[in-house]
């Protein structure tokens, strides 16, 4: 690839910051599991698969598999690795990995914007992410996010839950302490139970004191306010509730909160009947809220006045400090720079011709420098949006 696709990247309004080296992950598999993989976008289960990290010595993996729901049809398909040791990339050190592959993630941006920015702002435990090249058989299959899977971010917590779509918190799946016996189990599950039990019958006041006693609620708001000023138009599945293990240790079930994914940044808001009918309601056609899909974040919508006073007031302590123009900006002059690191790297633009939506055509320099500059702008555009409906 020539240096030249992120030479565009330069008359960014903001300073660049000098980085670290590139990072590279040789996978090897056997030619079955290639062939599978190549040729059936499915989830599948890798067997005697290596990785071998920058120049480091090969290392066994205990688990690789394809992850993913949507993005399971895609060419370039995320994988979930489980090593035998950890593995260190920048902050990361893990044995359980995920790498992404951004294929849904247009100039490779918002998944390392959004998870940066959540760490920025302490949502839930930090989750660092690094830029990492994935080769697979000595060939390169381009440009991945790397992060820790978030269960194993979470592994002190004796009760990792994930919510799924219609304010489903999906506790069949959840991630549980093996020294939890089935009491403790069913007395976490009652109290998790109690965040959308208060919402169906209580309101203003009463209602924010009885989360503020269960879940980080304060937490919960920043990643609300993040999500307007980025506007994710896919977010409600997209986090994860685990009990805060000091406190568990103290007597008390506190339930903290984690997001994760955030490829579908300056999106609008998934198409679904919940979202179209609240937002057309009279009261929410100036909502600082961008998505009412989660009977949580609806509990917040102006008609519940003391509740959505609280989410203005984090919005009006946010935006000029953690979220200010100068914060933000520096985001995104990371991620650019960070990238420019890669333009050397041949294969890479070739492989972004194989990401979704790009239909067989690949990145230019102007492409991703005016994405950069588009992306600066919507967060501006909102920005102004929102500070003027939290005056």
């Amino acid at each position: 690839m020539k240096k030249a696709l992120f030479i565009g990247l330069a008359p960014l309004m903001f300073a660049t910051q000098v980085m670290a080296a590139t990072n590279t992950i040789q996978l090897t598999v056997n030619q079955q599991d290639l062939a599978h993989y190549r040729d059936k976008p499915e989830k599948y289960e890798f067997t005697g698969a290596q990785l071998q990290l920058n120049n480091n010595p090969a290392v066994a993996l205990e688990e690789m598999e394809t992850r993913g729901q949507g993005s399971i049809a895609y060419k370039r398909r995320n994988f979930g690795l489980k090593t035998e040791q950890k593995i260190q990339v920048g902050r990361i050190d893990s044995k359980k990995i995920n790498l992404l592959s951004m294929s849904a993630d247009p100039g490779y941006i918002s998944t390392r914007l959004g998870l940066m920015t959540a760490e920025l702002l302490q949502i839930g435990a930090a989750q660092p992410t690094e830029y990492v090249e994935v080769f697979i058989n000595g060939k390169t299959n381009g440009l991945y996010s790397m992060v820790a899977k978030p269960k194993a971010t979470l592994d002190s917590s004796p009760y990792v839950v994930r919510r799924g779509y219609k304010s489903r918190l999906i506790t069949e799946e959840a991630e549980i302490s093996k020294k939890l016996s089935p009491a403790q189990v069913k007395e976490i599950e009652a109290a998790l139970a109690t965040i959308y039990g208060s919402i169906a019958t209580k309101s203003g006041q009463a209602l924010f004191s009885s989360l503020k006693q269960v879940m980080d609620i304060d937490a919960y708001m920043r990643w609300m306010v993040m999500n307007s000023l980025y506007t994710n138009g896919d977010f409600p599945d997209e986090i994860f509730f685990y009990v805060d293990a000091e406190m568990y240790k103290q007597g008390r079930i506190f339930f903290r909160v984690m997001p994760w994914d955030f490829d579908d940044l300056f999106k609008e808001m998934h198409g679904v009947l919940t979202n179209k009918t609240e937002a057309a309601k009279p009261e929410n056609k100036e909502s600082i809220l961008y998505s009412y899909e989660d009977k949580l974040d609806r509990s917040f919508s102006p008609a519940n006045a003391y509740m959505y006073e609280q989410l203005k007031a984090t919005a009006r302590q946010l935006l000029p400090n953690q979220l200010s123009t100068h914060n933000t900006d520096q985001l995104l002059a990371q991620i650019r720079a960070e990238l420019y690191e890669y333009a050397g790297h041949n294969g890479i633009v070739a492989m972004t011709a194989q990401d979704s939506g790009r239909k067989g055509v690949a990145y230019t320099a102007k492409e991703i420098s005016d994405l950069f500059i588009k992306r600066r702008q919507q967060i501006e555009s909102r920005r102004a949006y929102l500070l003027e409906r939290i005056k």
